[in-house]
């Protein structure tokens, strides 16, 4: 709401030269009658120029020199967020597409790297890589660990229809239910360990990412800084989750059921009718 606005009969109203200027290849020309016309909004400033030399270009960099420091220099290449600036507030982007920086130092120094989403997109896209190898190298039976799964053969549960064979066979006695139950909890408490270790590492990347001022040119540094981030995210995914996925139902369908068809088994005088085996679902 607080925009000036005027329509182009306004403007050539207010001064009759900008009709003659509007829409040319330098907008100059047309900036500086703006400011007559608008001179609370647009406040012209004049600047000397700096005197720009020992200018050199590459595929990723643009360097300069410039005799002082406050003035605006153009840089007359196409304008993207991934261009980083040292000795120099900036870039900014500038009509129709190039880049402005205001020089604080002599030397100044234009580098083309890659943004933080980039360098966390690349991370993410190493980790799934390592997990295509981890499934293609895990083995994977029917009742043992899930494919993406690294946290140890503790999880190669005993088959659910065995466990209640076994049970009513008295193979397996209630205190071998009990003890199943017992490491179960045990990896449950590690699991939550990891996840424990895998938050602290987000937070260790947060504290870094809000201590450190680092751009794009800096990779060495966005891959500390996101590193602990990744490791926990790969410690999390592959360590803790698939044990949190798979210890809560057993415990629910396995060995709930299991113990009170021990408990029967060795007192089978039980008036009471009980549901002994949940659905899975």
């Amino acid at each position: 709401p607080e925009w000036p606005r005027m329509s182009l009969d306004d403007l050539e109203a207010a001064d009759a030269s900008y009709a003659g200027v509007v829409g040319g290849e330098d907008p100059r020309p047309e900036m500086r009658v703006l400011t007559t016309v608008f001179p609370d909004w647009l406040e012209r400033v004049p600047t000397q120029a700096a005197v720009v030399t020992e200018v050199r270009t590459d595929n990723s960099s643009i360097s300069f020199t410039v005799d002082r420091v406050g003035t605006p220099v153009l840089v007359r290449t196409s304008y993207f967020p991934n261009w980083d600036v040292s000795g120099a507030q900036g870039p900014y982007r500038v009509s129709p597409n190039l880049m402005v920086v205001v020089p604080t130092e002599n030397e100044v120094e234009l580098t083309y790297g890659r943004s933080r989403l980039e360098l966390i997109s690349i991370g993410l896209t190493i980790m799934g890589l390592v997990g295509l190898v981890l499934v293609a190298r895990l083995p994977a039976t029917v009742n043992g660990p899930a494919l993406w799964d690294i946290s140890g053969p503790a999880l190669a549960l005993p088959d659910r229809n065995d466990v209640f064979d076994d049970v009513r066979a008295g193979v397996m006695s209630r205190d071998q239910v009990d003890g199943l139950r017992h490491d179960l909890e045990a990896e449950r408490r590690r699991a939550a360990s990891r996840s424990g270790v895998a938050l602290a590492l987000g937070g260790l990347s947060a504290l870094l990412a809000a201590v450190l001022d680092f751009g794009a040119d800096q990779p060495a540094v966005s891959l500390v800084v996101f590193g602990p981030l990744v490791a926990g995210i790969v410690i999390f995914v592959f360590a803790a989750l698939p044990v949190l996925l798979r210890v809560g139902p057993y415990q629910r369908h396995v060995i709930t059921p299991a113990r009170l068809m021990a408990e029967m088994r060795q007192d089978p005088v039980d008036p009471a009718p009980r549901r002994l085996v949940p659905p899975l679902w």
